[in-house]
């Protein structure tokens, strides 16, 4: 069972779910919130690329968007100058610019 939450914060809010099968319906609310599907970018750690990563890009390709993948090595920290280069270069690839929203 899916269990759903509206969590408001003072400038917006956030649609949380979770429970079995959530991830299946993340293309669907994604696409609700951003209106037109383009691109997305999908940022984990290597040895999530062949499981919940590939189940969000595939629920995200089949919701209408392009997607890249970014994995990071074993042991790599998201917070370090040469990961922020890597996905400034993966954004770039995409085609992304400032306007494009980005989010965690």
């Amino acid at each position: 069972m899916i269990r759903r939450k509206l969590v408001n914060f003072p400038d917006t809010s956030c649609d949380y779910r979770v429970g079995p099968g959530a991830l299946n319906e993340l293309g669907p609310m994604v696409k609700s919130v951003v209106g037109v599907p383009k691109r997305a970018v999908i940022v984990c750690e290597e040895e999530l690329a062949d499981g919940v990563a590939l189940t969000v890009s595939r629920a995200l390709i089949d919701a209408g968007f392009s997607v890249s993948d970014l994995s990071l090595p074993a042991g790599e920290q998201p917070s370090t100058l040469t990961f922020a280069a890597q996905l400034l270069e993966a954004l770039a690839r995409t085609g992304a610019t400032p306007d494009h929203p980005v989010r965690n």
